[in-house]
């Protein structure tokens, strides 16, 4: 068994609207991780022998107490890492003190021009260059920090381009994930069914990502793999939702626990809540598709509002390692 993982949504509320987000956070939204709730998921956690911690939201730096939660978290011996879109912690007075207290980080750009990029993520979010000189400026000092960069208008041209230009700022960790032009993670979701026309773009892709970074020296890429969710190695066709070889729990701003992260905040998926004496024991003795554990329906017609049906096994997490230079733990 796979050492288990936990996703920590802090908070309902995020700086942003994106189109793409799947639990529709954004700025007017309510409902911090009250530091009950936290206290108890961190002795939760300790219990369990969850040490692999992640911190999002909505975003995650727009919770009131972060920088204490991120402490307590220290305290406790673990470094959990960030999923953010890099405003906070770009405009922050303690950037690299954050950095230093995390395992990794990524920053999230909404399309491989600032046009794009704009367009998903709306005018309050930082210029796509800015995002990558911060993210190049820290990885020359050491910081573990990456680019997770959402696929939307995808050209061969616009790939070329996008990663010249972070590597040229230093960046040398890159995610890529599927999206419409709209933002929204659609239809193009479907290049993880088992439609081959489907496959068959999505492979198009995986290799000119291939065939462009290998002229440039990053760390890591991957495609749909945000850290190190699964070393599986075959490139398609493979079911990955990460209860299919991982335990991974998110819990929710509210206690809930949930068995994926794209299962957060249905209620049919809810496994228990940290108030429940039960709680540590199911987080031990769940095995993959057992009693409480639901499939991820992430990528279902219904979740999406789709016009038409796609596999509901597989999800955006999905993973086409491209090229690694560093084992991640």
């Amino acid at each position: 068994m796979t050492e288990a993982a936990a996703f920590l949504f802090l908070t309902h509320a995020c700086n942003l609207s994106c189109k793409h987000c799947y639990v529709s956070a954004a700025p007017a939204l309510e409902g911090h991780m009250s530091p009950e709730h936290f206290r108890k998921i961190l002795a939760l956690l300790k219990a369990s022998n969850i040490c692999d911690v992640r911190l999002t939201g909505g975003e995650p730096m727009m919770h009131p107490n972060f920088h204490q939660y991120l402490a307590e978290l220290n305290a406790m011996g673990i470094r959990p890492r960030l999923i953010t879109n890099g405003i906070r912690l770009i405009n922050s007075h303690s950037t690299l003190a954050i950095l230093d207290s995390l395992s990794g980080c990524w920053i999230s750009v909404f399309g491989l021009t600032q046009e794009q990029h704009q367009f998903v993520g709306g005018r309050a979010i930082k210029d796509l260059d800015a995002i990558l000189a911060f993210a190049g400026r820290h990885t020359s000092s050491k910081s573990w920090i990456g680019i997770s960069a959402v696929l939307t208008d995808v050209n061969k041209v616009a790939l070329e381009n996008f990663i010249d230009v972070a590597h040229k700022h230093g960046v040398r960790k890159l995610r890529f994930l599927f999206a419409e032009p709209s933002g929204r993670a659609g239809h193009s979701g479907a290049v993880f069914s088992n439609d081959s026309t489907s496959h068959n773009v999505a492979s198009t892709i995986a290799d000119n990502i291939s065939e462009l970074v290998a002229k440039r020296n990053f760390d890591y890429v991957t495609l749909n793999n945000p850290f190190d969710l699964t070393r599986e190695k075959s490139r398609f066709g493979h079911k990955s939702c990460l209860l299919h070889d991982r335990r991974m729990w998110s819990f929710s701003p509210d206690g809930y626990i949930y068995s994926c992260c794209f299962n957060i905040y249905k209620h049919d998926h809810i496994v228990s809540n940290i108030n429940d004496k039960n709680a540590k024991q199911i987080l031990l003795n769940l095995q993959p598709g057992g009693l409480f554990a639901k499939k991820c329906e992430g990528l279902s017609k219904e979740f999406w509002g789709m016009d038409k049906p796609i596999n509901i096994y597989t999800c955006p997490i999905s993973a086409i390692e491209i090229k690694t230079n560093e084992i991640l733990k």
